[in-house]
């Protein structure tokens, strides 16, 4: 039974993220995200694939952000299940496996892949196919878990005997080389790749402490009310627009030699 049958992606007030798109950019994580999908030009009526799309949250709220039409694959069988009942627009899901995607080829103006290939057993594979259902032109983004992690604080915590990779059914063996994964993008046939580096040390600290903040507060049940998420969202947003350009800024000497806790890489069809 896959991983993510049992162990969820954790999203504070689902709902409110699904309807408002990335409004609420509530950890620095999101804000990174956001100015990166900024730049892939989405266009509304876009048909936009998500790999490892899990209950559909992420690809909800690209649909209500960017007007865009929505497919998600998962090989939760559960969290398709789950997705095809919570999402608020007209969007398509079904099991699968990224390495064998049942669709056409060039049938998507962009793939996106967020949080899965650090999971994938044949990761060029997984590629292979990616690029494969993408149009001519069309765009394939992917964000994953860096192997480039030393002297960020996951590197440090493991040094002090803090298992962090398991409990998320994250394999050390499968961490991903942003250099290797630029030449996969190349060699399937992507060019004008790009790649930014995400949480190498301050901002990681922050995402940690976000959510753990919001793990409690939902296991106390502070997720049912709405009124009450906007607030916390709201706040939250308005704190990582004034201080996430200052972590970042004194992140410079690990994002310069590329060591990071994940990166986002996107590439264009040819």
């Amino acid at each position: 039974m896959p991983f993510f049958n049992q162990h969820r992606v954790l999203y504070p007030w689902p709902s409110l993220l699904r309807r408002t798109g990335f409004r609420y950019r509530y950890k620095p994580r999101e804000m990174f995200w956001f100015r990166q999908l900024n730049q892939v030009g989405f266009k509304r009526g876009m048909k936009i694939l998500d790999v490892g799309c899990g209950r559909g949250e992420f690809l909800d709220r690209l649909i209500s952000q960017y007007g865009v039409k929505g497919w998600g694959v998962d090989l939760s069988d559960r969290s398709i299940e789950e997705a095809k009942k919570k999402t608020i627009h007209q969007a398509c899901f079904q099991v699968s496996d990224v390495t064998n995607l049942p669709f056409n080829d060039g049938e998507f103006n962009a793939v996106v892949c967020f949080d899965v290939l650090e999971h994938v057993a044949d990761q060029q594979k997984a590629v292979l196919e990616m690029v494969r259902v993408t149009k001519p032109k069309g765009k394939v983004i992917v964000y994953t878990i860096s192997a480039r992690q030393k002297w960020t604080p996951n590197w440090w915590l493991e040094k002090i005997g803090l298992d962090m990779y398991s409990p998320f059914d994250h394999r050390k063996e499968r961490l991903i080389e942003p250099g290797w994964l630029k030449k996969e993008f190349k060699r399937a046939g992507l060019r004008r790749t790009k790649i930014g580096f995400c949480n190498s040390f301050w901002t990681l600290w922050v995402d940690e402490v976000i959510m753990v903040g919001v793990a409690v507060w939902g296991r106390i049940g502070g997720w049912r009310n709405e009124s009450t998420g906007r607030l916390v969202l709201a706040f939250l947003t308005i704190i990582n627009r004034l201080f996430e350009p200052v972590l970042r800024l004194a992140e410079w000497p690990w994002r310069v030699v590329g060591l990071s806790n994940g990166f986002l890489i996107i590439g264009t069809k040819r």
